[in-house]
């Protein structure tokens, strides 16, 4: 109880930017977890079935957060990945326990490698190869992971999609933060273009969700979405495109997710800031392609005339 506790106080501090506070009672739920030994397999012997497996959800759903939290404030994370997913418990429904399942899968992507790197700004151990692999790695397998989703709901569904693609945002960062991404590469994973491709994928996932399946999963999934539209907008400002047509249909998915994005209650001003003046700046770039922009949420000095009511 007192790590589940810390985890929720973690939680309610991360909503209010208390980053250190935050890190804090993460450090202390890990710290608790820990205590538990559910790492060691035979001490996870001793203990009744429906209780091990609530202790390895227990682990699992530390390690999630403290993986989270290591990428987001660049924080060291201790809790290594456990020795197995948790456990079968019949007072759960399948549903629950896969999609729990998914989400575990995702984020055991962030290994210690990967970490290190990220913590790294030398570069670390980042290579051409390193991304490739990493990206088939998020790629999965079509097939499976289409079985699997379906019997998820959408709520579900939804929080594994954009952070999957947070994900793969991740993994292009840091190709890009070690100069490995060419506008001639063949792989779109080493594409500076990228972003610009996953904006329209994007696009279309949050066109066949509601606004609350995305919603209901809080601030974690609103900074995964800051993070990739962030990102969208640095590719659009600084790599040009080869024609008017194809800048303004660049600007048209950014657009909408941006929109999105504004709408969601829980992006704080500083976050929603950092957008507007990257909005902004776009607008001066490229006037002619941002001059239909009728989104209720963007400013009204960067919509056209036509698009504001008289009072």
């Amino acid at each position: 109880m007192r790590a589940v506790q810390s985890m929720f106080i973690h939680n309610y501090l991360m909503s209010l930017q208390g980053s250190d506070a935050a890190f804090y009672y993460m450090r202390d739920a890990v710290s608790i977890v820990q205590l538990l030994r559910i790492d060691n397999p035979e001490n996870a012997a001793q203990i009744s079935p429906p209780e091990r497996s609530r202790r390895q959800r227990l682990y699992w759903q530390a390690y999630i957060h403290e993986r989270f939290l290591a990428i987001l404030h660049y924080r060291q994370a201790i809790l290594p990945p456990l020795y197995t997913l948790p456990e079968d418990d019949p007072t759960l429904s399948i549903q629950v326990h896969e999609g729990f399942n998914q989400t575990i899968k995702l984020f055991r992507l962030l290994d210690r490698e990967f970490l290190n790197s990220w913590l790294d700004s030398q570069g670390g151990s980042v290579t051409s190869t390193w991304v490739e692999a990493k990206s088939r790695e998020l790629d999965g397998d079509p097939e499976a992971d289409a079985r699997e989703l379906s019997m998820l709901s959408m709520m579900q569904r939804a929080d594994l999609s954009i952070t999957r693609e947070w994900l793969r945002t991740l993994v292009w960062r840091l190709a890009m933060s070690r100069t490995l991404l060419s506008s001639r590469s063949s792989e779109e994973c080493l594409s500076l273009l990228f972003p610009v491709r996953l904006s329209q994928t994007l696009r279309q996932q949050v066109s066949s969700m509601s606004r609350q399946d995305i919603e209901v999963h809080g601030t974690s999934i609103t900074q995964k979405l800051f993070e990739i539209t962030d990102t969208i907008a640095d590719v659009l400002i600084h790599v040009s495109a080869a024609t008017l047509d194809e800048t303004a249909l660049r600007i048209d998915d950014f657009l909408f997710i941006l929109d999105f994005v504004l709408r969601i209650p829980h992006l704080d001003q500083t976050r929603r800031g950092i957008l507007l003046e990257k909005l902004e700046r776009l607008q001066t770039m490229f006037p002619e392609a941002l001059s239909n922009a009728s989104s209720p949420s963007l400013p009204l000095d960067l919509r056209s005339p036509g698009d504001v009511n008289d009072p």
